[in-house]
This record gives C-alpha cells, sequence and structure tokens, in this order.
C-alpha cells in the first residue's frame, strides 16, 4: 500500500525591497541654471525691447532725434550755467562775475575789481570816491593787473559780515597764475566796506597778498 506523500509547505513570500530613485546632480544643477537663466531674460527682456524700438524710432525719425538731444544739451548747459553761473567748457567765462553773486553790493565792488584788473586808474579812482584813505591805484594796478605773464585765474568771496552800525564787510580773494590752466601762484585778499542795500563803497584795503604754498611732491 502506497501512502501519500507529505505536502510541501508553500514557499515564505519574498519581500519586495523598494528601489532607490537617484536623481543626478547635473540633472539639479541644470534645472536651477535654467531657472536662473529665465529670470534674467525676463529681467532683460523689456530693456532690450526697449532699445531695439528706441533704435527703429531714431532711424525712422532722425531729425526729429537729432533736435530732441539738441534740446536736451541745452537744457543741462542752460541749468549749469544757472546753478554755476560757468558755461559748458568754460567758454566765456568769467571769474569776476561768477565769483560776485553772493555778496549785496556786488555791481561796485565787480566795477573796481575789473578795473584793478584791466589797469584802469581812472575808474578806481572815481569809485573810490568815498574811501577816506584808498590803496594806491598805481600800485594796485602794476602788482594785481592782469598781464601777459599774470591772469586772474579765480575770485571768491570768502565772507560777508553784517554790521550794527548798517555797514558791511565783504571779503573778496583773488588767485592769481601765469595763464588760465597754470596751478595758482598766489592769493589777495580784499577788504570792502559797504552800507547795507547800497553799493556806494566807503573802504577799501588789501588784507593779504601771499605767493601760495608749494607743497612737495
Amino acid at each position: 500500500m502506497i501512502s501519500p506523500s507529505p505536502t510541501q509547505p508553500p514557499p515564505a513570500p519574498v519581500s519586495a525591497i523598494p528601489e532607490r530613485k537617484i536623481v543626478d546632480s547635473t540633472v539639479r544643477a541644470g534645472s536651477e541654471k535654467s531657472r536662473s537663466g529665465r529670470v534674467f531674460k525676463a529681467i532683460l527682456r523689456p530693456l532690450l525691447k526697449l532699445i531695439y524700438y528706441l533704435i527703429q524710432f531714431v532711424k525712422g525719425h532722425k531729425l526729429l532725434s537729432l533736435g530732441a538731444l539738441l534740446l536736451l544739451l541745452a537744457s543741462i548747459a542752460l541749468t549749469n550755467y544757472v546753478a554755476t553761473g560757468v558755461t559748458p567748457f568754460g567758454i566765456g567765462n568769467d571769474p569776476i562775475d561768477t565769483g560776485l553773486r553772493t555778496i549785496g553790493a556786488e555791481g561796485k565792488i565787480k566795477t573796481w575789481l575789473y578795473a584793478v584788473r584791466d589797469g584802469d586808474s581812472t575808474t578806481l579812482t572815481k569809485l573810490e570816491g568815498n574811501v577816506s584813505q584808498p590803496p594806491d591805484a598805481t600800485q594796485l594796478i602794476q602788482q594785481f593787473s592782469q598781464t601777459d605773464g599774470r591772469v586772474w585765474k579765480a575770485v571768491h568771496v570768502v565772507g560777508v559780515a553784517t554790521q550794527e552800525d548798517t555797514t558791511e564787510d565783504s571779503f573778496v580773494e583773488v588767485e592769481l597764475a601765469d595763464n588760465a590752466t597754470a596751478p595758482t601762484n598766489a592769493n589777495i585778499i580784499f577788504h570792502f566796506i559797504t552800507i547795507q542795500g547800497s553799493e556806494e563803497i566807503f573802504g577799501i584795503e588789501v588784507v593779504a597778498a601771499r605767493k601760495a604754498v608749494q607743497q612737495q611732491q
């Protein structure tokens, strides 16, 4: 008699191990670069379009573009002249006219300085009619007038002081040089006494006249 073979137990199920996804670092870096590139393009695209359309407009409207450019340059030059009194590239620049805009009696003081610079002794004597002890006109012209080897490079208002007796003290510095582009080689300070609200000069004196200090290089 044949006995049946014992049944074998079924094999145990094999647990499935999940596979780990490996992301290539180069792919991640590439996606970050592409994202930053899109942002960069989004920022530059409007600017590039504006430049492109501007170039196309200039090509199609040359006269209008030239007129707009000239108007822009003229407005810049006018604004600079109103603010500083200096014309572009120094054309027609007058240091006396530019430097005496902050004092009340600039008219007579300006005329007196022009007379010293130009060697006009007649005008000096006329303007010093109210000065009790005016400086010697001949000496002023010899020492400080503008010649071939001496120019008035700059004029500055050093200070203005109002006194209780209604007088006004104005101190004006003049820088002398060998020519307009040379460094300053001498400084002169003039003291003017005027009456507030008037341009008449009642006192003139040379406060200081010295050579400029040459710094060692």
